[in-house]
C-alpha cells in the first residue's frame, strides 16, 4: 500500500491480505488510520487481524479467531481461556 505525506514522495507502508479490509477510527504514527483485515474460513469461522502504523509501516497488533452466532454477531475466542 503506498502512502504520501505532506509534499513527500509516495512510499511503501505495507501489504494487507484478507477477504475484506476496513478502516478503523484509531490512528497510529504519522496520523495513519488503523486497518482491520477479514478472512472467511471453513466451518463458519472468520479470522480478524488489526494493523496499526508504527516505525514507518503497518504492523499486526491483534489477531482473533471468530465464528458467526445465530443472531449474526461475531463471537471471538478469548485468549484468557
Amino acid at each position: 500500500m503506498p502512502a504520501s505525506g505532506s509534499g513527500d514522495c509516495a512510499r511503501y507502508v505495507g501489504t494487507f491480505q484478507g477477504t475484506a479490509l476496513e478502516t478503523l477510527p484509531g490512528k497510529g504514527e504519522d496520523n495513519m488510520r488503523d486497518i482491520r483485515a477479514y478472512w472467511k474460513q471453513s466451518g463458519g469461522r472468520m479470522r480478524l487481524e488489526s494493523y496499526q502504523f508504527a516505525r514507518g509501516g503497518y504492523r499486526i497488533v491483534d489477531s482473533l479467531m471468530c465464528r458467526r452466532a445465530t443472531d449474526d454477531k461475531l463471537e471471538c475466542m478469548d485468549e484468557q481461556r
